[in-house]
């Protein structure tokens, strides 16, 4: 949820490839702008970005800005390939809904049916709730910040399915919610290679890189050294100067994924015109997905639906290591464009975005009325007012006033949320929905945050504050047999703190009686005693992995 602030540089200096374009002023004149916008990037001692745009279904513009190797001093060009991060997921769709339309398997196949091994979970889980991000899985990323894990260790296929077959529950039932899962991708790239009979990589130079001609691509399955000329990821300093971020991902599906500039102009434009992606994928690829109580998620088959300039558009964000990533694709428009950046202080949603308004500027949307708000009245809000936890200190206080629902979250002003139906509420200038869920009785006893992907689970807590009598009670050793990992709940100079030998410890700030939060994180952890009152557990959660058990050794 953080925006990073676009440091303003000078001059530029490198090389730039342009697709051939339809000839007239008004593309030079938007060419131009574009180029403006990057004027600063292109130094010899600064990382840059890759540019791609489309136009009528085609590539119109190419272009590497800064350098992609700053110790050997080797540039961004149109062809040198960048790690896309979870833009990736647009690939993975496609090869699942193409071996789809091949009779290879379905969408409602079980996960179990290709990947017999894989642990039961109890309810249904297919290959449709990996796709939408409805699975309910814990997330490897999450997984491994609770183990502890030392981040220098590879990502590899294996590890991610070792971390997720070992797990014993889920997040939630699957199709019952929308929490973007990366894990599941990974599931959906192994499925692809058993139900092709190919590798992963194997099957998208057959079905994607070669027929479209993408000079740069490639999927990175093995951790050991980048090919040469790849753009490596930075980051900047403390005292200000650009040092090498290591990528150690090797799990494709999710991510995993290198293109220039080139190639994903050539993908844009094949999704855009069709071209090896037949009309049925791609309506499929735009629509978004659903709950199993029919209610529309906030993601289609690797792609994000959106608004861009007043049209309906698709969108997707990556990041990894040093990496950012962002593509917009406005079908209406036939008008596509994505920023990739090898550098983590900037912001590739906005420049992207800035793009779009470029080559969107003699367009005009078609203005459509609003939908009326639902009603609700102040005796069925009364039943969502409370504080509800939505992850480390950051709390939402909802309560009503004069028939109108106010939500405050911490370090914020209350806002109005306008009622969307009888359990939803939205919130204009925060772009963002919140939507309760009940208890026996009626009173909300939780409710799910959400803005465009990003959804956060909150539940409902005591409105008092706590401090523990005797913080001693919670200190000892507990194991977790889902990660085979032990940690340790000490009391220190900073209070309560689980401490991790290889890296940070959390310091544990009271939330409420026997929850506390992770400090400077969105860590919480909830405690459990038995029927004497001795601490005897404790779960802790994070965005992607809810409840991990941990119990005193």
């Amino acid at each position: 949820m953080k925006r990073i602030f676009l440091t303003v540089l000078t001059l530029v200096i490198l090389a730039v490839f342009l697709f051939p374009a339809e000839a007239g002023q008004s593309r030079e004149e938007d060419a131009a702008k574009i180029d403006q916008l990057f004027l600063s990037w292109s130094k010899p001692d600064q990382p840059g970005a890759a540019v791609a745009v489309v136009r009528d279904g085609k590539p119109w513009i190419a272009k590497g800005f800064g350098m992609a190797d700053l110790g050997r001093a080797i540039p961004i060009g149109p062809r040198t390939p960048l790690n896309i991060a979870s833009l990736a997921k647009s690939f993975t769709a496609f090869a699942v809904l193409r071996l789809q339309e091949d009779g290879r398997l379905a969408l409602d196949d079980e996960v179990r049916k290709h990947l017999p091994e894989f642990p039961d979970f109890g309810p249904r889980l297919t290959l449709r709730h990996l796709l939408f991000h409805t699975s309910g899985l814990r997330d490897w990323g999450e997984l491994r910040r609770i183990a502890g894990e030392s981040p220098d260790v590879p990502v590899t296929v294996p590890l991610v399915l070792k971390l997720v077959s070992g797990q014993r529950e889920l997040n939630f039932a699957p199709g019952m919610e929308f929490a973007y899962c990366n894990a599941g991708y990974v599931l959906l790239a192994e499925i692809v290679s058993r139900a092709s009979g190919r590798s992963f990589k194997d099957y998208l130079k057959t079905t994607v890189f070669s027929p479209l001609k993408m000079p740069a691509a490639f999927v990175r399955d093995d951790p050991g050294a980048l090919p040469e000329g790849t753009a490596l990821s930075y980051r900047r300093s403390r005292e200000g100067r650009f040092e090498p971020v290591p990528d150690y991902e090797a799990a494709p599906g999710p991510g995993s994924l290198f293109l220039s500039a080139e190639d994903l102009g050539l993908w844009l434009a094949a999704v855009d015109s069709g071209t090896i992606v037949p009309e049925n994928i791609r309506t499929q690829m735009r629509n978004p997905g659903k709950t199993s109580d029919g209610r529309d998620i906030p993601y289609a088959a690797g792609w994000i639906p959106d608004q861009t300039g007043g049209f309906p558009s698709l969108t997707h964000s990556g990041r990894w290591a040093g990496y950012q990533a962002y593509m917009i694709w406005i079908p209406e428009r036939r008008f596509a464009a994505a920023v990739l950046i090898n550098h983590s202080q900037a912001d590739s949603s906005a420049l992207c975005r800035r793009i779009a308004e470029i080559g969107l500027a003699d367009a005009k949307p078609v203005a459509v009325a609003p939908p009326a708000p639902a009603s609700s009245t102040g005796a069925s809000l009364g039943a969502f007012a409370g504080r509800y936890w939505l992850g480390g200190e950051q709390l939402i206080s909802v309560s009503e006033k004069d028939g109108r629902l106010l939500a405050r979250f911490s370090g914020d002003i209350p806002r109005e949320w306008a009622a969307e139906s009888a359990d939803t509420f939205v919130q204009p200038f925060l772009g963002a929905r919140l939507r309760f869920f009940s208890a026996p009785g009626g009173r909300a006893d939780r409710l799910t945050f959400m803005r465009l992907a990003e959804t956060y689970a909150a539940e409902r807590i005591p409105d008092e504050s706590w401090t523990p009598a005797d913080a001693t009670e919670f200190c000892g050793r507990f194991k977790s047999p889902e990660l085979a990992a032990e940690i340790e709940v000490k009391l220190g100079e900073k209070g309560l703190s689980l401490v991790y030998p290889r890296g940070s410890d959390l310091v544990l700030v009271p939330v409420a009686k026997d929850r506390f939060a992770g400090k400077d994180s969105m860590a919480k952890i909830v405690f459990a005693r038995d029927a004497a009152g001795k601490v005897i557990e404790f779960r802790i959660s994070y965005l992607g992995a809810r409840n991990v058990r941990f119990t005193r050794s």
